[in-house]
């Protein structure tokens, strides 16, 4: 499917570029743009549980999980692109891009054990929010954009690109680990607020497929020099980083979460974006 949707694109760029080699007035151009990104929803990460060390269920058969909420709620972008002015109203646009998303992930632990009472007790704890995971991307962004002819020297355009994502994701999540002592007449349970926090240490790469769409508004300052402001809504079509386990680090906490197991379906990297730029036409 996707094949099909890129040698679509293809051959439609390549048709519009045909027709457009005879029109009069076609410019060469490099596109420079920096903007704000929006992120439109938040994702969540919900382990199965994890047994408590040297516990035992005549003991107090006390397990936890781990939930992780990503939240994405601004980033920032730059992009650079070249142009060609195929006719006074197509433009063709082959351009470059990198976005950084800081993103802050609460953690939090819920966990259960049977209490001296005869009954079980279900607690959860949240521990501090991880502020230092960078989830970010660069792309490569072929796109055709449509400006529609005025009698004065600002345009309105809009367009459609397609968005080929190199995304990555770096940091430190923490993994509770409950575990149970004892003395020479009691057991003592750790869990929760008390349990052992493994740092679990994430880096990986993905290539994503999205499609874009939006307009601004394009200023003419000169015959080779405009100012365009604009906006677009980037769609990720695939999920990124589904399987979560392969973006760990550390052997020994991959194999965890696969005899645990979780429920993920991706980190999103799906955006609406705000622009400001400059183009620089050659004759």
């Amino acid at each position: 499917m996707r094949i099909r949707v890129l040698a679509a694109f293809a051959l439609a760029t390549l048709l519009v570029t045909h027709n457009s080699w005879a029109q009069n007035g076609s410019r060469l151009g490099i596109k420079l743009a920096f903007g704000g990104n929006v992120f439109t929803s938040e994702k969540e990460l919900v382990t199965g549980y994890y047994p408590a060390l040297y516990d035992d269920p005549s003991i107090f058969d006390a397990s936890s999980q781990m939930r992780y909420k990503f939240d994405s709620k601004t980033g920032k972008s730059g992009y650079g692109a070249f142009c060609y002015r195929a006719t006074r109203i197509v433009e063709l646009e082959f351009g470059f891009g990198y976005t950084s998303m800081p993103t802050e992930i609460s953690q939090v632990s819920n966990y259960s054990f049977w209490g001296s009472g005869g009954y079980y007790i279900y607690d959860s704890y949240e521990y501090g929010a991880e502020k230092n995971v960078d989830l970010q991307y660069m792309t490569f962004r072929p796109a055709i954009n449509f400006l529609i002819p005025t009698n004065s020297n600002v345009a309105p355009y809009f367009g459609i690109g397609l968005n080929i994502l190199a995304a990555k994701a770096k940091g430190t999540l923490a993994f509770a680990m409950p575990y149970v002592t004892e003395d020479a007449t009691f057991y003592y349970l750790w869990i929760g607020p008390d349990a052992h926090l493994e740092p679990l240490q994430i880096e990986g790469s993905q290539t994503l497929f999205a499609f874009d769409l939006g307009g601004g508004l394009e200023f003419e300052i000169s015959p080779t020099l405009s100012i365009n402001i604009g906006c677009a809504y980037l769609l990720q079509l695939q999920s990124a980083f589904e399987d979560f386990e392969e973006i760990i680090t550390d052997q020994d906490a991959q194999d965890v979460f696969r005899i645990i197991g979780y429920d993920f379906d991706g980190m999103n990297f799906s955006n609406f974006g705000f622009s400001l730029g400059m183009k620089l036409r050659f004759q």
